[in-house]
């Protein structure tokens, strides 16, 4: 990848790094008028003309039912016209071993890059670790990922479930019951269910009743 060089990863809510090949042009030979005119001009050494390589951007998210999620993919397909790349957007729907696979398959297609929007932040490791010791760049967007990956694009999600529990105390005027929908085992969710407590922990009125694990379904 020694001609591809990072343009940029800029979306909505996450990153896209398009790469892009360097080419060279053949210098034309000029009319035959004179060996004054021809010498300095033309030489052995002139390179053919490189055609430009593809860029191409392997893109797995959690799942494609939730409006968020479609979202991110558009603008990531948006990302990548603005630049000359393509996007190849998969749902992991949910699955772990599926969402793996298809790290295995963006391997296979030798992609440039890859953008990950984790099932599993812990359990997708192997299959990002395995991406980098093929040389291909592994991008999280807005959970976080094991393995090693080069960067990770995400909001604050610690506040997020701050702001929120804030929100519940100043409703509740300091006294209540409180279920949490917990989520799938991913970053984003795990910070807000902490920012949640960290802003509830100082007011005894409310109780946290239960904790109810979200599954998605499709």
């Amino acid at each position: 990848m020694k001609s591809i060089k990072v343009l940029s990863y800029v979306f909505v809510a996450l990153a896209l790094v398009a790469l892009t090949a360097c080419f060279s042009s053949r210098i034309p030979e000029p009319s035959k008028t004179s060996e004054a005119m021809i010498a300095p001009l033309v030489t052995e050494n002139a390179e053919p003309t490189k055609k430009k390589k593809e860029v191409v951007v392997g893109f797995t998210l959690q799942n494609l039912s939730n409006p968020f999620f479609v979202a991110m993919s558009k603008g990531a397909t948006a990302g990548a016209m603005l630049h000359g790349a393509d996007v190849i957007t998969v749902s992991a729907e949910g699955d772990l071993a599926k969402q793996t696979a298809q790290i295995k398959d963006f391997i296979a297609r030798k992609v440039n890059v890859i953008l990950l929007n984790a099932v599993d932040s812990k359990g997708i490791a192997g299959a990002v670790s395995q991406a980098r010791e093929e040389g291909i760049p592994v991008i999280a967007v807005d959970v976080g990922a094991d393995g090693g990956v080069n960067t990770v694009v995400t909001s604050d999600n610690f506040l997020a479930g701050k702001l929120a529990g804030e929100y519940i105390v100043k409703r509740l005027n300091g006294k209540g019951n409180v279920v949490v929908i917990d989520g799938p085992p991913v970053s984003a969710v795990t910070d807000r269910i902490a920012g949640f407590e960290e802003a509830i922990k100082d007011t005894p009125g409310i109780r946290v009743v239960a904790k109810k694990k979200w599954v998605w379904q499709p």
